[in-house]
């Protein structure tokens, strides 16, 4: 009977690790879903099709999809391949303001710019500024951005505060200015 016990016990286990979501974010990923994902593969993700932005650098290739019952936003843009290659619809900016994904250090909603600044002081390329108050008069003194860049990989890890508290993170394509 103990044996028995025992390997329902083990199933059980096993398949609860087996069905954990990946929650994780990175400056290439949210979750499942990667910077420079094909929109099919991105779109097989969120189980609906996604949109693509009519032209570049627009916001509205921006689908709010359900990932394991929290909200991501994903924009789909038209991407240059190459020469002699036709543009490809990829993933090129991911945002959620759900608590639960988190990076591999812990950091996500609700972690402190002090909390951040302590995780990632060694880290090889941040920055961290004041937002641009709405109406333009100059720069906010409740929100700002700490932003993580892979220069290797032209992707960025932003996480915004207001009053020095987390409430969103975006990754996305860092083109440096390109």
């Amino acid at each position: 009977m103990k044996y028995i016990f025992s390997l329902v016990c083990l199933f059980f286990t096993v398949n609860t690790f087996a069905q954990q979501a990946n929650m994780e974010v990175s400056t290439l990923r949210i979750g499942p879903f990667k910077i420079n994902m094909d929109k099919a593969e991105a779109e097989s993700n969120a189980h609906k099709p996604l949109l693509t932005a009519k032209e570049s650098n627009q916001y509205n290739g921006e689908t709010v999809v359900k990932y394991n019952n929290e909200l991501l936003k994903v924009t789909i843009n038209l991407q240059y391949n190459g020469e002699n290659k036709p543009e490809k619809e990829t993933v090129t900016n991911l945002s959620t303001t759900s608590n639960k994904f988190r990076t591999k250090s812990g950091m996500g909603i609700g972690s402190t710019r002090s909390e951040l600044l302590n995780t990632y002081k060694d880290f090889s390329n941040f920055e961290v500024f004041a937002a641009w108050e709405e109406n333009g008069e100059g720069r906010s003194k409740t929100i700002s951005y700490f932003v993580l860049k892979d220069l290797d990989a032209s992707t960025a890890l932003s996480f915004k505060l207001v009053n020095n508290v987390v409430v969103e993170i975006s990754v996305y394509m860092d083109e440096g200015g390109c």
